[in-house]
């Protein structure tokens, strides 16, 4: 699957490595005195020594998946690793906070037809939304799953398996320190091919070896929502309130807050300039509360709802960072889904949800 995944989106792959060494974040990790293309090599080598034991010892079907990525693509290795090792490497607040993500579920009563569904919105710097597919996974000997992901991933972030099961992965920024080195798209999924219900994917999540921070939405066909809260070496559930929850950036469990970026944290001119002197979580408090309103006095909710907040621009109609359909000189709502664990269904657009359409997809 890696090696047909690398062959099929090589441009894409190919083209990545170009986009990054230009890119702003990129500078911003390179020390002055080195040359661009030195200092490539380098991350590559370092991240490759860094992560690529790990990943092979604790997540080794995905780590293989990477490899045939890479040899599809016909690319190093170790820049596909590269780019997996971003997700967790840019997890600094002090230097560049990876994205930021709304989701919303509901189950049980307030569902319209009692189904579950989740709607999702990727939020990231607009450039990059070129290396975004949708994915159909048919291995073998395990499930088969539908996800949304990046072209040289061999994880996923959003995704729906044959059994109902759906993940829905948010950046969390838990300030604890890893022990091991394996990014939280592979957990994702690893769980996906691997397990029918909520239970199941707490289970094996909460007890795997990680980097990274999260805010997981997972449900099942049965209807059990969840939020699993992680950090590098912590896990704590978050059951819904009055069947629905609510996930954007910052963790809400008490114990999980006590090790989140503070409250009145703010950029320093270490990260993208759009975001210098901005409160590091006024965003995700901003998109938290404008879902509370929004939800708010509702006795059920339908899918077509859930779509329109996540095309929502604020009480005022005026689309900005902290709208939940986000619009900025920086971090825009580059993907936006809706899931249907029950029927095993995905939605997906690339693009505001405000100004795209929805395509949908089944298993």
């Amino acid at each position: 699957m890696g090696k047909q995944q690398g062959a099929a989106l090589s441009g894409h792959i190919r083209r990545g490595r170009a986009f990054l060494l230009e890119s702003e974040e990129f500078d911003l990790a390179r020390p002055g005195y080195l040359p661009r293309k030195m200092f490539f090599t380098m991350a590559q080598w370092g991240m490759w020594m860094k992560y690529s034991a790990h990943m092979r010892r604790y997540c080794s079907r995905q780590f293989d998946r990477a490899l045939g990525i890479a040899r599809g693509a016909g690319v190093a290795p170790e820049y596909i690793i590269l780019m997996h090792a971003m997700e967790v490497e840019m997890n600094r607040v002090d230097y560049f906070m990876p994205g930021a993500c709304s989701a919303i579920g509901v189950r049980g009563t307030r569902a319209a037809g009692g189904e579950p569904v989740i709607v999702k919105n990727f939020d990231y710097p607009d450039k990059f939304r070129d290396m975004y597919i949708a994915r159909l996974d048919e291995p073998a000997d395990r499930f088969k799953v539908l996800c949304s992901t990046a072209a040289p991933l061999a994880g996923n972030h959003d995704g729906i398996n044959e059994h109902g099961l759906t993940i829905c992965y948010n950046y969390g920024y838990g300030q604890d320190e890893p022990r091991r080195n394996v990014p939280i798209t592979f957990l994702v999924q690893e769980a996906l091919e691997t397990c029918r219900t909520t239970q199941e994917a707490v289970a094996m999540i909460s007890h795997g070896r990680r980097s990274g921070g999260a805010l997981l939405m997972i449900c099942d066909a049965a209807g059990d929502l969840r939020t699993l809260e992680v950090s590098n070496t912590m896990a704590r559930e978050r059951m819904p309130q009055h069947s629905v929850l609510i996930n954007t950036n910052h963790y809400l469990d008490e114990v999980m807050a006590r090790i989140d970026v503070p409250r009145d944290a703010v950029y320093t001119d270490r990260v993208a300039r759009p975001l210098r002197g901005v409160r590091c979580r006024e965003s995700s408090e901003a998109r938290y509360a404008r879902a509370l309103e929004l939800l708010a006095g509702r006795d059920t909710i339908d899918d077509r709802a859930l779509m329109a907040m996540a095309a929502d621009h604020g009480a005022d109609g005026a689309p900005s960072d902290n709208t939940i359909c986000r619009h900025s000189d920086y971090f825009c709502t580059t993907c936006s889904l809706v899931f249907y664990p029950a029927r095993r269904a995905m939605k997906i657009t690339h693009g505001n949800p405000c100004c795209s359409d929805y395509v949908e997809f089944t298993l």
